[in-house]
């Protein structure tokens, strides 16, 4: 089931707007998209990180033999 879905069936939305007693459910379901979006930020930025660097090698390497 995706997030989206679990977000609404449970309303937690709803009870985070009203200050509302969360649950155990509730707290288990902030964990698991807390813990996927950073996930998805270092994937980002690791994946940033790879590109720039071989971009930059690639510069390197036709400035040695080129220039």
């Amino acid at each position: 089931m995706d997030r989206s879905k679990r977000i609404n069936e449970q309303g937690l939305i709803h009870k985070m707007e009203n200050n509302a007693d969360l649950n155990g459910n509730d707290y288990h379901l902030i964990r698991v998209i807390l813990c996927g979006i950073s996930s998805k930020k270092e994937r980002i930025n690791y994946l940033f990180i790879f590109v720039l660097s071989a971009i930059t090698l690639v510069i390197a390497l036709y400035m040695d033999f080129f220039m």
